[in-house]
């Protein structure tokens, strides 16, 4: 009975480490607030709570990135919006604005991305999903109906309810399992690289918390919970240890 408390106590404080990663991403941003030129290729879709990141390579190119989250059409307002963190309402509708025809069913609210560059070639990843080992990417040039930026690059608000994003010429598939229902955290992050895809050049990140979703923990919360992981697993090689000590008895 000893032996298996024992090994029970340990597989969850091991079980407890590895919880540590299946967490959302740190918001990452140069500035949190207004991107002027960002338009998200709507009328009226707010440009006021952008997380940002701007970057110079080659010298003289001059990268700007920007990520945010928005209702959809006339859904309610996301609240609480501070830090890179967004908070949403569950649900879906056709965007309660009396549209004829009737827009599309979709999420209450909508992620928002703006890359841009001066100059140069480069390359981009959006990434997606709830875990932030385990997040999914697609190339958000390649969605046909993005709008313009003042250089060279692409914007759009685009909403995780469609199968799809684009023009039916020109259209990126949305792998993510997505329920516009359930309480969750939803983690974003866009990246810049250079022309072939082999090196980083600058990242903006944020999390949406859908409903009641998990909260987004802190760097202390995620250092505490990686300690206690740690402590697990020297628990449970001391557990081990003690057992093979007294099968040799």
């Amino acid at each position: 009975m000893k032996t298996k408390l024992i090994l029970s106590l340990t597989s969850a404080w091991v079980l407890t480490g590895v919880m540590a990663f299946a967490a959302p991403v740190t918001p990452n941003y140069d500035t949190f607030g207004t991107l002027s030129d960002a338009t998200f290729g709507g009328l009226g879709i707010p440009n006021t709570s952008v997380a940002a990141v701007t970057k110079i390579a080659n010298g003289t190119d001059t990268i700007t990135l920007g990520l945010s989250a928005t209702p959809r059409y006339s859904n309610p307002a996301l609240t609480d919006i501070h830090d890179g963190i967004f908070h949403a309402t569950t649900g879906e509708n056709d965007g309660l604005d009396g549209h004829v025809p009737p827009h599309s069913v979709g999420a209450t609210w909508n992620f928002d991305f703006y890359f841009d560059a001066t100059g140069g070639s480069y390359t981009y990843r959006l990434y997606y999903g709830t875990d932030a080992s385990s997040l999914i990417y697609i190339d958000p040039a390649l969605i046909g109906d993005n709008a313009a930026t003042p250089n060279h690059g692409g914007q759009n608000s685009e909403n995780l309810d469609f199968g799809a994003w684009g023009t039916l010429a020109s259209f990126v598939i949305n792998p993510l399992s997505f329920d516009p229902n359930a309480n969750a955290t939803y983690s974003f992050e866009l990246v810049a690289l250079n022309a072939d895809g082999t090196q980083q050049l600058g990242e903006t990140a944020i999390n949406v918390v859908v409903g009641t979703g998990s909260p987004v923990p802190d760097t202390a919360s995620s250092a505490l919970l990686l300690g206690l992981g740690c402590v697990g697993l020297l628990a449970f090689g001391f557990a081990q240890k003690r057992l093979q000590v007294a099968a040799n008895k």
